[in-house]
């Protein structure tokens, strides 16, 4: 059985090659051997014995599941993305980079309303960063992508509604472990080359 020490040693050398592999661009590889440092930080075992992480331990836990989250988006990986901030979250409430890159992943999986609150309270955070404001920009776009499909389809429903404020939700956002489930779908349209094919991520949560 390896000792607390051996143990962080063995996550630092994983995160530090991770780190390497990042930096080849090798998404998956470096996802990978971040996973590993989260596992030597065995955080299961300071949970089960209602002991806090150690702050060396802690940073590394902490740096892996923030790097972890970017290669998953890099890899365009939303759902993977979104788990390995969420974790980081939970560690650090005030991460901006969890907060950003879950923001992002939500953006992309559809959940535009929880992107909002994460990319709101980065920006709160850190208003002067341009990664934070860029990513806003973007879910503004998508907003407005949604509330023309929904017009389109809806015949003028929602012409009087904004979909997009510019004000928190008045509904706190759910601080509940409601698993999501993720359903994939693609399809080709048939007998028109000017429909484009679909390709995108049905997102369900499950509520007891």
């Amino acid at each position: 059985m390896m000792t607390a020490d051996e143990k962080l040693a063995e996550a630092s050398k994983q995160k530090q090659k991770g780190l390497e592999a990042y930096g080849k661009k090798d998404w998956a590889e470096a996802r990978s051997l971040f996973a590993e440092a989260i596992f030597y930080c065995d955080a299961a075992y300071y949970s089960r014995e209602n002991k806090a992480m150690p702050t060396d331990v802690g940073n590394i836990y902490l740096s892996a599941h923030l790097n972890a989250s970017q290669c998953a988006l890099n890899e365009k990986d939303w759902p993977g993305a979104c788990a390995y901030a969420t974790r980081a979250i939970k560690c650090v409430p005030d991460s901006v980079k969890g907060l950003y890159r879950r923001g992002v992943a939500r953006t992309h999986m559809g959940l535009l309303e929880e992107a909002r609150e994460d990319l709101k309270q980065a920006n709160t955070l850190d208003p002067k960063n341009k990664a934070v404001r860029s990513a806003w920009s973007d879910l503004r776009k998508k907003f407005s992508e949604q509330s023309k499909q929904q017009k389109k389809a809806f015949g003028g429903t929602f012409d009087k509604a904004s979909l997009f404020k510019d004000k928190p939700s008045s509904m706190p956002p759910s601080t509940t472990e409601n698993p999501y489930a993720y359903l994939r779908i693609r399809a080709t349209p048939r007998g028109s080359s000017e429909e484009q094919p679909f390709d995108g991520t049905v997102v369900l949560r499950v509520f007891a």
